[in-house]
């Protein structure tokens, strides 16, 4: 689940396609939600994890595993509010746990350490910025 920090009452919720679709959207703080998944071109896939872009509540990025794999390996992106998602990075057979949004820059973090890609260009690859491939205590 992800608040968007600039309209708090925009909540993105992702979780298990088999709950009538990958990722929720409500903008009244939780009264209504919305599949903005379904409709969209996002896979047939369960979600970890999700971040909003903390200025602008229409750009998200979620972490998709597609029932063919065994790890959350695809990381997608909406910039209209969940109507269309855009496979921004695959990172083959690496695990993302996590992802964030910090000062521009997006960070997945997988097992084999952390990934990063700025979030205000588009069409490029994650990159892990020399970043140790180790575990962080």
């Amino acid at each position: 689940m992800a608040l968007a920090p600039a309209l708090p009452d925009i909540i993105y919720a992702s979780g298990s396609v088999f709950v009538s679709g990958l990722v929720h959207k409500t903008a009244d703080g939780g009264d209504t939600w919305a599949d903005c998944s379904t409709e969209s071109n996002l896979p047939n896939a369960n979600s970890r994890t999700l971040t909003v872009d903390p200025g602008d509540p229409d750009s998200a990025w979620v972490a998709v595993k597609r029932p063919d794999q065994v790890k959350y390996q695809s990381l997608y992106r909406t910039r209209d509010g969940g109507s269309y998602w855009a496979e921004v990075a695959s990172l083959g057979n690496v695990f993302i746990s996590e992802i964030a949004f910090h000062h521009g820059w997006v960070l997945a973090a997988t097992w084999d350490g952390v990934f990063r890609m700025f979030a205000g260009v588009p069409d490029q690859e994650l990159e892990n910025g020399d970043l140790p491939a180790r575990a962080v205590p």
